[in-house]
């Protein structure tokens, strides 16, 4: 599948108009048409271009942000549903940290007549009007092609997962390893249900060897619980443990920025590659320094702006579609200047 890339500002006008004639043009209005809900995961950083985006696609319609962001992702979201629904919100964005466990309140939404949608995640739910979202399963199949690129003899490789039951977790371990034909030195299932299905057999990894195709061993997976210090302690003990690790894969910001960080102090960016996920400033200067190899960039910008402009949509009583790939990129040393990839990593700059 090719790499989706952010929306151009034209191909942004273009989505936005075709929304018109179910939102308004503008917010002209002085009033508020209405206040919009938009429950995230937690406080990270990779949020704030949500924000932005459902906070500028607010504006130009008229209506208010109702901005809900628990400490972390162990806050059940619940609570938060069930405040919008006591608040007559005109509508729900929620990223759910969970893949159950929200029916409940999902349904009270519903049944008051309050459109849902999910962001950044999808949600299992008959309440869910639509998902605006990256593909997980395409995006961590980037990763693992770029795996691919950066070791072509093969090699030792390790993953630093951010939460063991988060769906973006899941379906990004489901592209990486559909991807990346392997062998796998450990037992390892995720809760949730994933099967790690693309092992290569002994009799494959003969016939792989006499043909000189690489082959990728999985030595370990460990998971940070979304903080960047323990997955520093992660990284340290990865690499104690397996000394000659090549490849290390990170599912979200917060991995990404620990082992980052645990490669830098270590120096060791020649010998141990690091494929990430997102697009902090501190991931962008580990991109410039090459303590990171490359991120494979979401649009977070596009999820909130789209998200709020589905929603006013469906406030008006128009269709929507049940599913939005918003998109990721590939982002490296050589691309990382390119107009295409700094309007994705700085949107407010266009």
């Amino acid at each position: 599948m090719k790499n989706k890339r952010i929306f151009d500002r034209a191909a942004m006008c273009a989505m936005a108009f075709s929304l018109v004639f179910a939102s308004g043009c503008g917010a002209e209005q002085e009033e508020s048409k209405g206040s919009i809900t938009v429950i995230v995961k937690s406080q990270d950083p990779y949020w704030d271009a949500v924000k932005n985006g459902a906070n500028e696609a607010a504006d130009e319609l008229g209506y208010t942000i109702d901005w809900q962001a628990p400490e972390n992702e162990d806050v059940a979201q619940n609570s938060y549903i069930e405040d919008a629904v006591s608040n007559n919100a005109k509508a729900i964005l929620i990223a759910p940290s969970v893949a159950e466990g929200l029916e409940d309140s999902l349904q009270m939404a519903a049944s008051a007549e309050i459109p849902v949608l999910a962001i950044d995640t999808d949600i299992k739910s008959s309440a869910k009007l639509s998902c605006l979202a990256t593909d997980q399963d395409a995006a961590g199949g980037i990763a693992a092609r770029q795996t691919a690129a950066l070791l072509p003899e093969g090699g030792e490789i390790a993953v630093m997962g951010h939460m063991e039951n988060s769906p973006t977790a899941v379906g990004r371990f489901q592209g990486y390893f559909s991807s990346l034909p392997h062998t796998n030195s450990i037992d390892f299932r995720i809760s949730e249900g994933y099967e790690d299905d693309n092992v290569l057999t002994p009799n494959a990894v003969k016939d792989a060897k006499q043909s000189n195709t690489p082959v990728f061993d999985l030595v370990d997976i460990k998971f940070c619980d979304n903080d960047a210090n323990k997955a520093i302690e992660g990284t340290q003990e990865l690499l104690d443990a397996h000394p000659d690790l090549k490849v290390i894969f990170c599912t979200n910001q917060t991995s990404t920025v620990g082992v980052g960080r645990a490669i830098e102090q270590m120096g060791l960016q020649d010998q141990v590659q690091v494929v990430g996920f997102d697009s902090s400033d501190e991931e962008i200067e580990f991109v410039k320094s090459g303590v990171l190899d490359g991120i494979v960039v979401q649009s977070p910008y596009n999820m909130g702006y789209l998200g709020v402009r589905y929603a006013v949509k469906s406030i008006n009583n128009y269709s929507i579609p049940s599913s939005v790939d918003t998109g990721a990129t590939f982002v490296t040393q050589e691309n990382l200047n390119n107009d295409e990839v700094q309007m994705l990593l700085h949107p407010e700059n266009y």
